[in-house]
């Protein structure tokens, strides 16, 4: 929420309320902690699909997204709910470790609601849905609110409706999902261009995903989706009121003139999700950072799910960001994953900043450059509060 302050004094209460941020000399040495490194509020995994944790090197790398997809339904079905249930919770624990304090989480069943429930975490579920097909946009809706109805009823737990991506969206259910969540004070998050067929679809009805579902035999949602000849981006813009607050999730090959039209258009904030390592697993590739912070967007950090990346680690986010866009500075890296990542889910109240009265959790990064103040590839993390 501001510059860091060199040796400065972070002073907490038992329950982890911080109390106030002082500079070096305040107290006598023998009153204080002294830890090297960079002390940062708890990380925010603004993107994450725990209850795929079991499928962790279930899926090869580097076969597109596409290739991806084909497999996950079945291999949804492939486990017992005990195996499902165990990974999950050592997910959890993995991110707790890694000085994660709250995530934004797909679900498309309860698998992950008894552990949520548990509030070591801070969790926004994001209960998705998909149907391109008019008819069921209401049976699905319904299906929709009856897993947000499930969720666990918790200070540490919010919950929304997702539309999962716009190639499994149809406009009448990207519109009751909308009008949902406005009332409700939701969110909506989407994934987004996360791969270059995903435009090619929408523009002309062709490529990887016309291809995929004829591969697993779904040609009949090609009958329901006519190609409005613009990029998906465009296409969900059209049928977004502004009303709530818009997540848009791996944006790996958003261009330059869909970041404008997007900022220019949609009413409500937008935030814009990288999972820079989950996109190397599954596309290969990453997205033009310069172009967003060009913008002044508001960026966000998420993990993905186990599925498609070998952690559940927002360090580990970061430092693939700054290996291949090593000018980004640390103190900006760091906003998107923690401050701006609290907002994104609406948890700013009490996280995200190392600010009196909040609660966001003490992270200590080690092995910085602290020169030129850049993480290193032996940068780690841990919680100390």
């Amino acid at each position: 929420s501001r510059p860091p302050v060199q040796n400065g004094i972070v002073v907490v209460n038992p329950d982890g309320t911080i109390a106030e941020i002082v500079p070096p000399n305040t107290f006598a040495s023998h009153e204080v902690t002294r830890l090297e490194g960079i002390l940062c509020p708890g990380f925010v995994n603004s993107h994450c699909h725990i209850e795929l944790s079991h499928l962790k090197g279930a899926i090869p790398q580097g076969g597109g997204l596409t290739e991806f997809l084909k497999p996950i339904g079945q291999l949804r079905n492939q486990y017992s709910l005990p195996v499902i249930t165990h990974a999950i919770t050592a997910a959890e624990q993995e991110m707790l470790q890694n000085g994660i304090v709250a995530v934004g989480d797909i679900s498309n069943t309860q698998h992950s609601f008894t552990q949520k429930a548990r509030g070591n975490l801070y969790y926004h579920t994001l209960a998705e849905v998909f149907s391109l097909n008019p008819a069921r946009a209401q049976t699905v809706m319904e299906q929709g609110i009856e897993l947000f109805e499930q969720a666990p009823a918790s200070p540490k737990h919010l919950c929304s409706i997702a539309p999962h991506a716009p190639y499994t969206v149809s406009e009448n259910l990207l519109r009751q999902i909308d009008a949902f969540n406005a009332r409700h004070s939701g969110i909506i998050s989407i994934h987004n261009q996360e791969t270059a067929d995903e435009d090619v679809f929408f523009r002309y009805g062709t490529g990887g995903f016309a291809i995929l579902y004829h591969a697993i035999g779904a040609t009949d949602v090609l009958n329901y989706f006519t190609p409005p000849g613009t990029s998906s981006l465009q296409y969900i813009l059209q049928h977004l009121s502004g009303k709530c607050s818009l997540l848009l999730v791996h944006n790996t090959f958003t261009s330059a003139a869909d970041i404008d039209l997007a900022l220019r258009q949609y009413s409500n904030t937008i935030y814009w999700c990288f999972c820079p390592n989950a996109n190397l697993y599954i596309e290969g590739c990453l997205p033009h950072f310069d172009n967003f912070i060009a913008r002044n967007a508001r960026i966000v950090v998420g993990t993905d799910s186990l599925a498609s990346n070998h952690r559940l680690c927002i360090l580990s986010e970061l430092k693939t960001i700054s290996s291949h866009a090593p000018h980004i500075p640390l103190s900006m890296l760091l906003t998107w994953a923690t401050l701006n990542g609290a907002e994104a889910l609406g948890f700013s109240r009490r996280l995200g900043s190392l600010e009196p009265g909040k609660q966001p959790g003490l992270v200590l990064i080690e092995n910085v450059n602290t020169q030129t103040l850049q993480l290193t590839p032996q940068s780690t993390a841990q919680r100390v509060m």
